[in-house]
């Protein structure tokens, strides 16, 4: 009776050399393409035996340039990392992901900002907003799936990610008012999948990105204590752990809140679409919102995962896309992959794919990011 997201049902039966990976000094240049269950096992155990490693009374020196030396935020990172990979097994090996999920949570993952896994960029290294606003000007703007998104629920996070002022330009230039940033009417978002002659027109309403995010040496979150949180949630209401999934949603959503320096959690937790209430799966799919929402700049890996898991939100191809329709599931394997280990390729391909690698094209007209 346990809520059940769309899931993978052959997340064990796809590919990657990992068991003979690396060893081209031992000349070992075709390695062995190993099935998820393999790697997904051995990665828990690395982890495990890295975790086991750590000295808290050392430290990695000021060379650490993500966490300072702190090895209790490589720990805590650690432990994050295996709850990630073991929610992942669900649908597909729900025990096995409990066992570890335990473990790992027993370790103790992020679960407040100041752990959060964050990169910042340097002056000669420049983020990649700021190249991308240089280079595209105001064709690399919000998605109209995530602006709206905030809109329909009075996200305040919204006025804290996107802003109404372009790029390079300040709020007296542009004539925008105080009252106007925290209008949500005010904020549009670039639709998916559009005609490159539509650009031009979208990007005369659309918002932009929060000036915190397109400066020269902006900050960006890749694992946060939200999405821990949010994790943990899951775990909590599928019954893996022993803890409240409603108090691991709230401070999951309140610690994205305050991540953004957005306000007004209180008020947004209490709204009928966000409270945690609702039968398992409502529920399940609200942590899953809500993990979208969170993941907002962040790993766009981790956000395609839990899409390609719940279906949360829904997302359709643009008008452009007439071969397919649907976002892509999976990733076709590289043509260097092929090219240089054609025997174990066509193997993996034979065995879990049916022979066909083949993957539905997709047509990007302009530059967003989810």
């Amino acid at each position: 009776d346990q809520p059940r997201s769309r899931g993978l049902g052959d997340v064990y039966k796809r590919q990657l050399p990992y068991t003979e990976a690396f060893q081209a000094g031992e000349e070992n240049f075709t390695p062995v393409f190993d099935s998820q269950e393999t790697i997904y096992a051995k990665l828990d155990a690395d982890l495990r035996e890295a975790y086991n490693q750590f000295n808290e009374s050392g430290s990695l020196s000021t060379a650490d340039i993500l966490f300072d030396g702190d090895i209790r935020a490589w720990k805590k990172l650690n432990a994050s990392t295996r709850m990630m990979l073991a929610i992942k097994l669900a649908d597909v090996d729900p025990a096995e992901g409990r066992s570890r999920f335990a473990q790992a949570y027993a370790d103790g993952g992020i679960e407040e900002n100041a752990y959060n896994l964050n990169y910042t960029f340097e002056a000669n290294t420049v983020g990649y907003l700021y190249y991308n606003g240089v280079n595209y000007n105001y064709n690399f703007v919000p998605n109209k799936y995530y602006v709206d998104q905030l809109k329909e629920l009075k996200d305040n996070r919204l006025f804290s990610t996107c802003s109404l002022i372009p790029f390079g330009k300040t709020q007296a230039e542009t004539g925008v008012t105080d009252e106007d940033l925290k209008n949500f009417d005010k904020y549009q978002g670039m639709p998916l999948g559009i005609e490159s002659a539509d650009v031009n027109t979208w990007n005369k309403v659309c918002c932009f990105y929060n000036p915190s995010l397109t400066q020269v040496t902006s900050t960006f979150p890749i694992i946060t204590a939200s999405r821990m949180l949010l994790i943990e949630a899951e775990a909590a209401q599928r019954g893996w752990i022993q803890a409240d999934p409603a108090q691991l949603y709230a401070a999951g959503v309140k610690a994205s809140f305050e991540q953004w320096g957005a306000e007004g959690v209180d008020e947004y937790l209490v709204q009928e679409a966000v409270a945690y209430t609702g039968t398992d799966a409502d529920k399940i799919n609200k942590i899953a919102l809500q993990r979208w929402i969170s993941g907002f700049m962040a790993d766009g890996f981790e956000a395609w995962s839990d899409w390609r898991r719940f279906d949360i939100p829904k997302l359709e191809v643009g008008p452009v896309c007439t071969t397919i329709d649907h976002i892509p599931y999976r990733h076709q394997f590289d043509s260097e992959i092929y090219q240089g280990n054609l025997e174990n390729y066509e193997a993996a391909v034979k065995a879990d794919l049916n022979g066909d690698d083949s993957r539905e094209p997709v047509s990007y007209t302009h530059l967003t990011l989810p």
